[in-house]
């Protein structure tokens, strides 16, 4: 096998964190990258059969402060080599998987890049992998870094640490990888890149591909809750060669990581909203859509605490005249203000169905952190965001905490926006960041 390995080019438009992921079939290909703006989602790929045009799809990401993109390119001929083109900001090339013979390739455990000096020693050995033009992929086992939230660490990751800075971008941008989710890939690596699924029902990063006459299935065991539906997946045979497309209407490569029809697989809140829902936390709002979109409200808020809690015996003395006996979320609003999580509108309400602010988040999460005995040592690191002083007293501390812990990070425009109502996309995250 004869690998084309040419040194990836940079041009302007901030194009970054290139990275390729086999896909579940030979002949597709995941691409992924990040940029400062939503207008890098030109791809040209060029091959046996000419070049090719896609467009990549870019999410923004609180964590990253910038916009993560990912495109799925299929339609390629197995074991060819290929050219690909960003925006006119980035080309590299790569080989496209093999569907027959004899194939190399490299294992990589659990780098967990934290720091400078971890991402020295991975760099190295990007370095000496970048020279073999031999490997088919690069199967890395979990923790790429130590924090998938922490966009330092990824940048460290690419970086290779401050040495050799291009050999982790020259290898993971010309390279194909399969990624197995440790449990410090948070949110399916929030974004960076991108695996395929095989569905809902097995969490999220789990997935099987061919290489050649190989079959790899690729498992995460963090959350006890998909155990039992990982098994099942293995046992019913939707793991063997050419099996997965029958069990769904949809291509093996385009089943939505969640599996509701409004949440993409790539999209930076689909392993969150994978994560609340395995944990019964969060409900759909209607048959196979989780609308992410739509503004989280108070009662789903302190009803998934509530879960989360355990669902601990509820104050009847506490509830509001808008939440009678017979709402659904009595027990969970009447548990969470004998808790001290909740006191209510200024009219004696509760507003279970209003839309619930970043503000009003923080404070919430804030207590339920207090009363299940988390430490809540808080910094001074809002005075960094250009709207900190909208951040109002009575939610100073709070906010203060969860940005220092990683639960919130800023807008576009370093904002922290408290004002700003959380949707349940936003909401499925910062649940995921809580657990």
């Amino acid at each position: 096998m004869s690998l084309l390995c040419a040194l990836p080019c940079f041009a302007a438009g901030g194009v970054s964190q290139i990275n390729l992921h086999i896909g579940q079939t030979p002949d597709t290909v995941y691409l992924t990258y990040s940029a400062p703006d939503a207008a890098q989602g030109a791809v040209s790929v060029t091959g046996p059969e000419g070049m090719s045009a896609y467009t990549a799809t870019p999410v923004w990401s609180d964590s990253a402060g910038k916009y993560l993109y990912s495109a799925k390119l299929d339609g390629l001929v197995p074991g060819s080599s290929y050219t690909y083109e960003i925006a006119g900001a980035y080309s590299g090339a790569f080989q496209s998987p093999a569907d027959s013979g004899a194939f190399t390739f490299a294992f990589l455990a659990d780098p967990q890049i934290g720091f400078a000096s971890d991402a020295k020693a991975t760099g190295a050995l990007f370095s000496l992998l970048n020279k073999r033009d031999d490997l088919a992929f690069t199967y890395i086992a979990g923790n790429l870094t130590d924090s998938s939230r922490n966009e330092r660490q990824w940048e460290l990751s690419f970086q290779s640490g401050g040495v050799n800075s291009s050999a982790g971008q020259s290898f993971l941008g010309s390279h194909l990888l399969a990624v197995a989710q440790g449990n410090h890939d948070n949110s399916s690596f929030s974004g960076h890149i991108t695996a395929p699924s095989a569905g809902r029902d097995v969490g999220p990063a789990v997935y099987s591909f061919d290489y050649s006459s190989v079959k790899f299935v690729v498992l995460n065991m963090n959350s006890p809750d998909t155990w039992v539906a990982q098994a099942d997946f293995l046992r019913r045979g939707d793991a063997a060669r050419g099996d997965l497309a029958a069990t769904s209407d949809q291509a093996p490569d385009e089943v939505p990581s969640a599996g509701y029809a409004d949440v993409p697989e790539n999209a930076w809140y689909a392993g969150a909203v994978n994560t609340v829902s395995a944990r019964g936390l969060m409900d759909v709002r209607s048959e196979s859509h989780f609308a992410p979109g739509e503004s989280l409200t108070r009662a789903e808020l302190v009803t998934a605490l509530y879960r989360l809690a355990g669902m601990p015996a509820a104050n009847a003395g506490t509830a509001f005249p808008d939440v009678p006996r017979s709402s659904g979320c009595y027990d969970a609003v009447s548990w969470a203000a004998g808790a001290g999580l909740v006191s209510g509108m200024p009219d004696g309400r509760f507003a279970p169905e209003s839309g619930i602010t970043r503000a009003q988040l923080a404070t919430i999460l804030y207590r339920y952190a207090v009363h299940s005995g988390t430490s809540v040592a808080t910094g001074s690191g809002i005075g960094t965001y250009a709207d900190w002083r909208q951040v109002g007293p009575w939610c100073r501390e709070p906010i203060s905490w969860a940005v220092e812990t990683g639960l919130i990070c800023g807008k576009p425009g370093n904002r922290l926006a408290p004002n700003d109502v959380v949707t349940r996309a936003e909401g499925a995250v910062f649940l995921q960041r809580l657990l």
